[in-house]
């Protein structure tokens, strides 16, 4: 078993970050955040000062260089992960990237091929399937009892208020939560992704 806690990388300070922050916190024997980068200086020192990360990067290039990381967690927006995963998995980095991998589907088929050619592991992150009640319904429906499913509904009894990049984005849904409840009832039916 590995001694020393895994050197861990953000990339991207914004608001996601603080999850990922906070359950490092949790665990300082397993891992620890040692690096931020991010742009926006304001947002990477408050991040950094919060936490107590050590060091800062404005530019990927001197993070991938320098940072001295086992891995990265990718918390951009999504437009523009195929630029920032480059990088990093052709530094041999692995990366957990936040969800989902890309906007469209050749973007994700290209950000995987390049991880198997690097070599590099790259794995998305964010899923609800404990969450809501899709282990739930996982579970009476195996039972068996209500039968085969024919159809699903859904009914949303909140409206979310995002701002920021995501109203800019063509697939702004899929990108905040659609991807969830096809990962949900995907999960809810025992339909797992290849």
């Amino acid at each position: 078993m590995r001694q020393e806690p895994y050197r861990i990388g953000i990339v991207g300070a914004g608001n996601i970050s603080r999850l990922h922050l906070d359950g490092m916190k949790e665990h300082p024997q397993r891992v620890r955040c040692v690096a931020l980068c991010d742009p926006d200086g304001q947002t990477r020192q408050a991040r950094m000062e919060e936490y107590g990360v050590a060091a800062g990067f404005s530019d990927l290039a001197d993070f991938v260089r320098d940072a001295g990381v086992d891995a990265a967690i990718v918390c951009t927006p999504t437009h523009l992960r195929q630029s920032i995963l480059a990088p990093l998995l052709d530094a041999g980095i692995p990366v957990l990237c936040e969800k989902p991998l890309a906007e469209t589907y050749a973007e994700a088929e290209r950000m995987s091929a390049m991880a198997s050619r690097c070599r590099t592991t790259v794995a998305v992150n964010q899923n609800f399937r404990r969450h809501f009640t899709f282990s739930v319904g996982r579970e009476v429906l195996a039972a068996g009892a209500l039968g085969r499913p024919l159809h699903l509904v859904q009914t949303a009894m909140g409206m979310r208020r995002d701002a920021g990049w995501r109203l800019d984005r063509r697939r702004y849904v899929m990108s905040v939560m659609s991807i969830h409840w096809f990962d949900g009832y995907r999960f809810l039916l025992h339909d797992e992704p290849a």
